[in-house]
């Protein structure tokens, strides 16, 4: 900004600089000032008999002139007489240390004459060393890993812009009501837990808002029954809450011993600024520890789960899969990410299947089913699938998890149990066909015994004759005895409890007895069968070591079968001996 030179005698000029109230002037003859008003007196810090006749360099420090993007001194900018008809930037730090700038005009007046413009400039360096302070602060809050640390580092931080001498935080245990106190540094007490109770502290927890405190106010609220001091006397006290999420947790406190009016409201809202950004960093804070935790929990969970788990998005591609998963289809659990589920694990039969599954998953459902699934070999395997769709925020659908649990075992044990029950079943039709068959044979022979008998007690029967009933009658026990025996051997092999009783058997007189036997029972059923036995050996001593009673139950059997259901031509039976003398 340029300006014409002004032409004024020095007695016109004197009375300009002290009409001038509201801003700082200086008049000065090359560097040296020769007249100032009160604006400027109080900005530089000097009395006026200490700055008139002195060069500006003696009277403040760290002075830079600016002129066509140069800095001079003002001695050389004087002396050269440079830019005496434009306006200038002039900066500089005065007696009491204060930064002020005139931020606008150098002015040329007369004769080597200059007007200065001092303007004040104190609230705009302390508004940016406040926002400087906050920002620190920010940043030492944002790795939060030690918080004496930075409660500490933020106490320093703060001590540039308010007193932090006597400084704490403090937090509140609702149940015991009492106060902790991770940082407390004072000149005068030491503290680390106390009662909350009626202390100041308690009293700003409690309530809930800042309080900014004088001896009058601590009597005031004394009296009234709401605080009770502790600790020594101090002239000016300042707390506020510290407020995690939407609890009041503890307390951030400053106090002074010297100066009553070392606190101001201005101080009161730092610290309620500086209190909400520790509050939000320990909400921060406790919301990532509680993440951490639920991670690990869920880490332990699907890494350590017995059963298959896989997390797929909506396409049906593997976002992960754990190890029992890997295990159960015989696949590394790292090559499975990325797969397609239904390719990798879905037999060609089931895709429909398998996709129905999953539209009803993207459609918000859950499901358990049974269904087989197939292994990196090809076989297949019986598996049990829940599936359910995981949410974000409730309503968007992230991704679809699905539960696989291997029943293969319980498939095979529930198909052996019904093959068990059919053959139980079968062997219950069995037995009352049996009971039934049973019934018919046991009348048969009692039938002859009673009949027979009978015939004996008739009068006039003839020797042979006596002789032939009483063989058909024992031959009729023998048979009953042979069903009885029959019923009771099923009856033990049912009950496991059988027993084999080995000794020598000679199998001709068996035969013979069997051959006899039979021969009779066809003679009463008037059968016309030949019944044809074959010995290996022709001595009738032959033996052999078995059960002769188990033995002699299989042949009567077999035999008795073959009777019953060949009606006519011949029944051939016997033993051979082998070239390796096994029979």
């Amino acid at each position: 900004m340029s300006s014409s030179p002004l032409v004024l005698n020095q007695n016109e000029i004197s009375r300009l600089f002290l009409e001038q109230s509201e801003n700082g002037y200086v008049l000065l003859k090359n560097s040296q000032i020769v007249d100032i008003n009160e604006s400027a007196i109080r900005i530089i810090g000097y009395r006026k008999h200490e700055i008139i006749g002195k060069p500006l360099s003696q009277l403040v420090t760290d002075i830079s002139i600016t002129y066509n993007y140069k800095s001079y001194r003002p001695e050389d900018f004087f002396a050269g007489n440079i830019g005496k008809n434009e306006s200038v930037s002039f900066s500089f730090t005065s007696k009491n240390k204060i930064n002020y700038s005139t931020q606008s005009q150098l002015i040329y007046v007369k004769d080597d004459f200059f007007a200065l413009l001092v303007t004040d400039i104190t609230k705009y360096k302390k508004s940016l060393q406040v926002q400087e302070t906050l920002y620190q602060i920010s940043n030492a809050l944002h790795d939060l890993d030690s918080l004496q640390e930075a409660i500490a580092n933020i106490r320093e931080i703060l001590s540039r812009i308010i007193d932090t001498e006597n400084f704490y935080v403090a937090f509140y245990d609702k149940e015991s009501d009492t106060l902790s106190l991770p940082f407390f540094a004072d000149n005068q007490d030491s503290f680390s837990d106390i009662p909350a109770g009626k202390t100041l502290t308690g009293y700003v927890i409690k309530t809930g808002k800042s309080l900014l405190a004088r001896k009058p106010e601590f009597i005031r609220l004394e009296q009234s029954g709401e605080i009770e001091l502790i600790g020594s006397d101090c002239l000016v006290w300042l707390g506020v809450p510290l407020i995690v999420g939407d609890k009041v947790t503890g307390m951030i406190g400053v106090q002074s011993y010297e100066d009553e009016y070392a606190y101001t409201e201005e101080h009161r809202e730092l610290l309620e600024f500086v209190s909400s950004q520790i509050g939000m960093n320990l909400q921060r804070k406790i919301s990532e520890e509680s993440y951490k935790v639920e991670q690990a929990y869920f880490e332990k969970v699907f890494d350590g789960s017995p059963v298959g788990i896989s997390i797929t998005n909506a396409n049906g591609n593997i976002l992960r899969a754990n190890p029992a998963f890997a295990n159960m289809f015989g696949y590394d659990a790292d090559k499975v990410k990325g797969k397609n589920l239904d390719k990798l694990v879905t037999p060609e039969l089931l895709i429909e299947e398998s996709a129905n599954l999953t539209r009803r998953i993207l459609n918000g459902e859950t499901f358990t089913v049974e269904t087989s699934r197939k292994k990196k070999n090809g076989s297949e395997i019986f598996v049990s699938i829940a599936g359910a769709p995981i949410y974000l925020e409730k309503e968007k659908l992230i991704a679809c998890c699905s539960i696989y649990r291997d029943i293969t075992p319980q498939k095979h044990h529930e198909y052996n149990l019904i093959r068990a029950k059919k053959r139980a079943e079968e062997a219950d039709m069995l037995k009352s066909s049996f009971l039934a068959n049973m019934s018919h044979e046991i009348r048969s022979p009692m039938n002859a015994i009673i009949g027979f008998s009978n015939l004996l007690e008739r009068e006039g029967i003839t020797p042979a004759q006596r002789e032939e009933f009483i063989n058909i009658i024992k031959t009729s026990g023998k048979s009953l005895m042979v069903l009885i025996n029959d019923i009771i051997d099923i009856s033990k092999i049912e009950a496991k409890q059988l027993t084999i009783v080995y000794s020598q058997a000679k199998i001709n007189q068996m035969l013979d007895e069997i051959q006899l036997f039979y021969t009779q029972e066809l003679k009463q059923q008037e059968k016309v069968l030949q019944l044809n036995l074959n010995k290996a050996v022709k001595n009738a001593d032959f033996s052999f070591r078995t059960d002769p009673n188990r033995l002699r139950q299989i042949l009567i059997n077999l035999i008795g079968n073959a009777i019953k259901f060949t009606e006519k031509g011949e029944i051939k039976y016997g033993y051979s001996i082998l070239e390796d003398d096994s029979i």
